[in-house]
């Protein structure tokens, strides 16, 4: 293997180049080389190599079969056929290839196999085969033009136009024995495409049958392609229900659901499997997002009411008039695309009206106002969500909104919060006033003073302190009872270079959980020319992690922009609301932490005695960034679990956790019960949104230990390298601040930042 990786190293590029230098130096190539290399290239040598855990799932699927007839449609370089014929040894192994240099990969991987390749238009060959099969694979490449196939039936021809991918799994389906079954990987498209001429709409008409429909995560197809897929079974025979749920690599869920798909039982949560009618299906992440719009309207005892029963009328905009709503009263105008919030008045509109859909409400049902802010809660999203559907671009069509199920309370609670908010309104707007007041009449500024202690702004500060991690919300509490001006200063320095340093954990952490991922993207936030950044990992620089947090704050919202990543990056931080993940990519977090490190950097440097006025004045400047923090952060965290694992059960592929909740000032810890689909490390830290099921592993720049002395428990940030130790610092727990020690994991965790440690793993100092 690394002859092999010194050849590759030469030639980078082009994989068909390293295969013949190792034919021709006589070193043995496999599969599982072949995939490395390919994903160490992020994909640049053009060729697409199945997942390992794909064949392995269709070989367990079959394992009680021993398929004598395999056909793979597509076979590029064998990723899927060659694993299935070494376990089953059929009697005719068939491969089409339309790649000249796929083929030639093919002949030096395998040269001794019993596999006919064939090379040609996989269209066209399957026209010459003259037999049929057990088994029938094939992955044709996503994106293929559109073109038309006319095929035969009993009463005629059936013209169908559709991407050639699609029409190649139909043709090659029909080549299915009786009782065959036929494992295809395609986009998610091919379920939401139903027009009369598209595959999917006319496979009944063949006589086959979509028995199961996997979903793919976004990355399976890393580094070549960062979106989603699906995993289809067809089958001759017609199932009673359809059969849907979640593959991953992971073998347990695997297990799992293959046994759950075998016996057609419903998985203890979706991904496990579950039994759907074939005509309501339209995606696995819009049955999901449906099944936890349910579950969240359950935690806040709000009844389920069918959309049909609190409206009039559903309007389109009308095109070819001047105005495209008429101007009806009680009524809300929701957005069909993306997350614009929607509205009860015309004149509030914020983008175009043709993509806004108008429901005209009943009175005596429903409130336009109080509807319209149920749409833009993170309740509302998910069920905006839920009804999304489409390709390119997903949107809400009026189908779908007459058949929808909304979560509201009764008209006198309507009416009720309704009034409450226009309270708030006229709270804010007196506040705006002397806002503007405080600059427009500096004299006055001890009246308006007053007023703002009137509105008990301790009691709110206190009860938001403790909606925070501990990590960062014990950091303020000792601020806060700390009566000495200089002290205060001093702990809400250590309170933004902590935040620094959480904030930016908490991004990386996501992106780590995926080295592919990481090694595609990762350039964009650690490689820099400068030395003195380059070296800040040793020493754990307040200026390090706010650029690293800015860097990677910065990736993230573009990703969230790019149609073909959001889906995967949505899913590495663990699929979290969507105000959350906003909080924490916020720009102006990042400048106010860009603020205070330029404060810190002024004051430190100027060294002498500090006159206590001029704490004072420090303190205020402080505060004020502090105020600006919390617009950031609100409540952001009400939706998402800090947790500590400890104890678990398993049953059925969830994972029954009893966990610390790592919340607020105070200890010891509230213990919670969570459900996760992966297992937890007693000895790491997690982050678990609202929700879901698939928590987020944290690296280990802040823990939770005891201290060596008093063996009390703390919150513990990585503060630099000592020689071959790690120092930690608490800034909350004076009894024991500093532990120095041995940390092969922190180590671990620094080379992700080390551009030139990230090929051994291992820190250079």
């Amino acid at each position: 293997m690394q002859v092999f990786t010194r050849i590759s190293a030469q030639y980078r590029l082009d994989l068909l180049s390293i295969l013949k230098r190792a034919k021709a130096q006589g070193i043995p190539v496999n599969l599982n080389q072949v995939r490395s290399l390919a994903m160490r290239e992020n994909g640049r040598s053009g060729i697409f190599i199945c997942p390992d855990f794909l064949p392995a799932f269709i070989m367990s699927y079959l394992k009680d079969s021993a398929p004598k007839k395999i056909l793979d449609c597509w076979a590029g370089i064998g990723a899927m056929l060659f694993p299935l014929v070494q376990r089953f040894e059929p009697a005719v192994a068939i491969g089409f290839n339309k790649s000249v240099s796929e083929s030639e990969v093919t002949n030096l991987l395998y040269p001794e196999t019993t596999i006919d390749w064939r090379l040609g238009d996989p269209l066209l060959l399957l026209d010459d085969v003259g037999t049929r099969f057990n088994v029938v694979i094939g992955c044709p490449p996503f994106g293929c033009r559109l073109t038309s196939l006319t095929l035969p039936l009993e009463n005629g021809l059936v013209e169908l136009h559709d991407d050639s991918g699609s029409l190649l799994i139909l043709k090659a389906s029909l080549l299915l024995e009786p009782g065959g079954v036929g494992f295809f990987i395609v986009l998610p498209r091919f379920t939401v495409e139903r027009g009369e001429r598209k595959v999917y709409a006319n496979l009944e008409r063949f006589g086959l049958f979509v028995d199961a429909a996997l979903s793919l995560p976004s990355g399976t197809f890393a580094p070549a392609a960062q979106i989603s897929g699906l995993l289809l079974i067809i089958r001759r025979e017609k199932p009673s229900s359809l059969f849907v749920g979640e593959l991953t690599p992971e073998p347990n869920n695997s297990d799992i659901l293959l046994k759950n798909l075998k016996i057609r039982k419903a998985g203890k949560i979706p991904q496990l499997g579950t039994l759907v009618d074939p005509a309501s299906f339209r995606s696995f992440p819009t049955l999901v997002a449906e099944r936890e719009v349910e579950s969240l309207a359950r935690s806040l005892g709000l009844p389920p009411t069918p959309l049909s029963e609190i409206y009039t009328e559903i309007n389109l905009p009308k095109r070819t008039q001047e105005e495209e709503f008429s101007d009806l009263p009680n009524a809300v105008y929701l957005p069909i695309i993306g997350r614009t919030p929607a509205v009860s008045s015309l004149a509030n509109l914020q983008i175009k009206a043709q993509n806004y859909v108008q429901i005209v409400l009943k009175p005596d049902k429903a409130i336009a106002e109080y509807v319209a802010n149920f749409f833009n809660t993170p309740l509302g999203q998910k069920f905006r969500e839920s009804l999304s559907s489409g390709v390119t671009i997903p949107k809400i069509t009026k189908s779908q909104l007459l058949e929808a199920v909304v979560y509201l309370p009764d008209l006198e609670t309507q009416t009720e919060i309704i009034g409450i908010q226009s309270a708030l309104t006229d709270f804010l707007a007196q506040l705006e006033t002397l806002q503007r007041q405080l600059w427009d009449r500096p004299r006055k500024a001890k009246d308006i003073q007053k007023v703002i202690k009137s509105l008990n702004r301790e009691e709110g500060f206190d009860a938001w302190v403790e909606s925070l991690p501990f990590p960062i919300a014990s950091i303020l509490w000792v601020y806060h009872a700390d009566a000495n001006v200089e002290h205060k200063v001093d702990h809400l320095f250590h309170f933004f270079e902590a935040l620094a340093e959480f904030t930016a954990a908490m991004i990386l952490s996501s992106y780590a959980a995926d080295k592919a991922f990481y090694a595609q993207e990762s350039g964009t936030w650690i490689e820099d020319n400068d030395s003195k950044y380059r070296d800040w990992v040793v020493t754990s620089t307040f200026g390090g992690w706010r650029i690293l947090g800015e860097r990677l704050a910065k990736v993230t919202r573009k990703l969230l922009d790019d149609k073909d990543k959001r889906e995967r990056c949505l899913e590495l931080f663990g699929f979290p609301n969507a105000e959350f993940i906003a909080m924490l990519t916020d720009k102006r977090l990042f400048a106010v932490l860009r603020e205070v490190e330029t404060y810190r950097n002024r004051w430190k440097g100027h060294g002498g005695v500090v006159s206590s006025q001029e704490s004072r004045n420090r303190l205020t400047l402080l505060e004020s960034n502090v105020a600006k923090i919390r617009q950031v952060l609100l409540d952001r965290w009400d939706t998402a679990l800090l947790l500590s694992p400890s104890s678990s059960d398993y049953s059925e592929g969830v994972f029954y956790y009893q966990a610390r909740k790592l919340v607020g000032t105070r200890t010891p810890f509230k213990k919670v019960v969570v459900e996760t689909s992966i297992p937890m490390d007693k000895r790491k830290l997690y982050l678990l949104h609202e929700n879901q099921k698939r928590p987020v592993e944290l690296l280990p720049f802040f823990r939770l230990m005891e201290s060596p002395k008093t063996h009390q428990n703390a919150c513990y940030f990585y503060n630099r390298i000592l020689e071959d130790k790690v120092r930690w610092v608490s800034y909350h727990f004076d009894s024991d601040a500093e532990v120095i020690c041995p940390d092969d994991e922190v180590y671990s965790a620094l080379s992700l930042l080390r551009p030139a440690d990230n090929n051994t793993g291992e820190l250079n100092l």
